[in-house]
């Protein structure tokens, strides 16, 4: 009875063992051919983005050399047309400028930081957009006993969370609660970002970190491609939860070096 309980344990051991190293291997395949996907992709863009940036200034001098030398002699439709030249031009301009940074890998600087100011910084330029931010927006902060630190290249990891911050507040338009909470050890230190939006649907998770995949009026699917980014360049983990009607959480990790 008691060889048979054994090979009994071993088997179920080994069963579970197998199980669990098949999971971790398949998910890291996934994540290394998303990170080269993203990659390409990158080198792709970039190329593109400095070919159309030159004639799109040219353009953009053009219609300025236009306005001023017809000044008083064009007719309202005509200024509005030329406006819409140079408005379009800065628009397209700005949008090239993000793909080259998104494009750009630039290795991080990561220092140790207090999370609370760089959380309070965030919010305060999140609630300056009027497009996405609602009054009936709450924040709640919960960090634990101890003050939180984190490890990173403060520029990048503020870009991350202006970025993850956005989007929890246009995911709550009609008002809603964020949560963002933290906790450290001696890994690292886990951010986790919630919004009580209408989540995000099942079948574009699987895109959810490509770039130019938004599914947003006017927005160019950079915001997330770019959190991803600067999560894989500090060697973190960024997973995502969501739930149809009940929102979505955003969990990142930053390890200490």
């Amino acid at each position: 009875l008691y060889g048979t309980a054994m090979r009994i344990a071993v088997f179920v051991t080994v069963g579970y063992l197998s199980r669990f190293l098949s999971e971790t291997v398949r998910e890291l395949s996934d994540r290394l051919k998303l990170s080269e996907r993203l990659s390409s992709l990158g080198e792709v863009v970039s190329k593109i983005a400095h070919e159309v940036r030159n004639p799109l200034s040219a353009i953009r001098t053009a219609a300025e050399v236009l306005k001023e030398s017809t000044a008083g002699k064009l007719t309202g439709q005509e200024e509005k047309m030329v406006a819409i030249v140079e408005n379009e031009s800065d628009r397209l301009t700005k949008t090239l400028q993000r793909i080259l940074n998104y494009a750009k890998q630039t290795p991080p600087n990561p220092k140790r930081l207090p999370l609370d100011p760089l959380v309070e910084r965030t919010l305060s330029v999140a609630r300056l957009n009027s497009r996405v931010y609602s009054e009936g927006i709450r924040v709640e902060k919960k960090y634990g006993n101890a003050p939180i630190h984190i490890y990173a290249d403060e520029e990048q990891f503020l870009g991350a969370l202006l970025n993850l911050t956005l989007n929890a507040f246009q995911a709550m338009s009609g008002g809603g609660v964020l949560r963002i909470n933290a906790t450290e050890d001696l890994r690292g230190t886990k951010i986790s970002v919630q919004d009580s939006g209408g989540g995000i649907p099942r079948e574009k998770l699987k895109d959810l970190f490509l770039p130019f995949k938004s599914s947003k009026k006017g927005g160019t699917g950079l915001g997330l491609a770019e959190v991803h980014k600067i999560v894989t360049l500090h060697e973190g983990e960024i997973e995502v939860e969501t739930e149809p009607g009940k929102g979505t959480t955003f969990h990142l990790f930053f390890p200490k070096p």
